[in-house]
């Protein structure tokens, strides 16, 4: 089997992984799934971190293979090269911890492995660009919508970061209306936008089942998403030129809802999708981008 990569997408609220060869990146695993207690304290959160790892050595062993790197991708506030949460709204207890240094006292997985990290939004990019359909256009963009909205930026053949090393475009905080854009683009815009209109508390995928179901306030909320999106990416998809946009997050499931508002109100000619590989595409993607390169292969 030889040397194998142990890729993480390391959420707020749970953390999966799957395994995967170093010289071809194919899953050589299906995805594991464990709860993560966000809020909890160091000790709990370590914890976590420490089932998983003993789990994928254990899968690593029984295939006769070594774990070489573990490749995570992370929200952010998030010092990648470090390897330290910024976070006070995810992994509190761990903000300013050299998460390198505390994986290796945990002691399961080799002391030669290598610990990278990524952001998630653009370690969902990277995962798109290298087998999604994005690899066949050239700049483009990842928006994530979940619980929150995330925007990664592709341009010229490289991810761009900012000069701290974040996302280029923290574009959940752009400012819109009476708050901030993340308001109204997430499941909680959706939720908040649906119980205004129609008196009942419903999440994202309840929503969805509505909407397709035909309730009409239900379709319009979705609607109006995609628009809102599309109005305040424009002018970073002109700026940059962007020919391809793909979608992932929990909300991307329900892209036959928003994604021709989204498409109507962006316009031109830029290809739009709904990821299919959503988490994998993240773990790819954290598992591939090295020393600031995608790989050639």
């Amino acid at each position: 089997m030889g040397k194998v990569i142990l890729a993480v997408d390391a959420g707020g609220t749970s953390i999966k992984y799957r395994l995967l060869s170093e010289g071809d990146y194919a899953f050589l695993t299906e995805q594991k799934f464990y709860d993560m207690p966000s809020m909890g304290t160091k000790s709990e959160i370590l914890s976590v971190f420490e089932n998983m790892f003993a789990d994928a050595v254990r899968q690593c062993e029984e295939m006769g293979g070594e774990i070489v790197r573990a490749a995570f991708s992370v929200p952010g506030p998030f010092d990648c090269t470090a390897g330290v949460s910024r976070m006070e709204h995810k992994w509190k207890s761990l903000k300013g911890i050299p998460l390198r240094e505390a994986f290796r006292k945990i002691g399961i997985l080799p002391e030669t492995t290598e610990y990278t990290f990524l952001l998630d939004v653009y370690a969902f990019l990277a995962g798109e660009k290298y087998l999604g359909h994005a690899k066949n256009y050239g700049n483009s963009l990842a928006v994530i919508i979940g619980t929150g909205l995330g925007l990664g930026l592709w341009e010229n053949g490289s991810l761009r970061f900012s000069e701290e090393g974040g996302a280029f475009y923290s574009i959940f905080r752009r400012p819109y209306q009476e708050g901030i854009l993340e308001d109204y683009v997430s499941g909680r815009g959706l939720s908040t936008a649906y119980a205004h209109v129609s008196g009942q508390s419903l999440d994202a995928r309840e929503m969805a089942d509505k909407a397709r179901e035909g309730d009409r306030a239900a379709r319009e909320v979705y609607r109006q998403m995609g628009s809102i999106l599309g109005e305040n990416i424009a002018d970073i998809i002109m700026r940059h030129k962007i020919q391809c946009i793909v979608i992932g997050g929990r909300v991307s499931l329900a892209f036959d809802l928003f994604g021709q508002a989204l498409y109507d109100t962006v316009g031109g000619r830029v290809r739009i999708y709904a990821s299919e590989m959503l988490e994998s595409a993240a773990m790819l993607g954290a598992a591939v981008w090295r020393d600031s390169e995608l790989s050639s292969k």
